[in-house]
């Protein structure tokens, strides 16, 4: 069973970021989102993973999940394989991705 990297259902990630007395509020879609991308950079040598697994690790909505990955697809920050040995991995390695480190 893959273990969630980020967050859990009964812990998850802050949607309230910022400084002081000003957070900053995101989207539980903007959330899913990045956990899932984390999700998928912490594999090993950018193996597939199914929606179902990142789902279940992250407490994620399966259908919801699937829609975000589809997004994420079309941006080219993603890419899927269809069919039995099919699933999900980031586009690039994590280390060559478009946000800082």
């Amino acid at each position: 069973m893959m273990a969630p990297v980020v967050g859990t259902p009964a812990e998850p990630v802050a949607r309230h970021l910022g400084r002081g007395d000003a957070p900053v509020r995101i989207t539980a879609k903007t959330e899913y989102g990045v956990r899932a991308v984390v999700q998928l950079a912490a594999e090993e040598g950018g193996d597939l993973v199914k929606a179902e697994a990142i789902a279940r690790a992250q407490g994620i909505p399966r259908k919801f999940l699937l829609n975000i990955l589809g997004e994420l697809r079309q941006a080219d920050v993603v890419e899927s394989r269809r069919g039995a040995d099919g699933g999900y991995r980031l586009a690039r390695p994590p280390r060559t991705s478009p946000w800082p480190t």
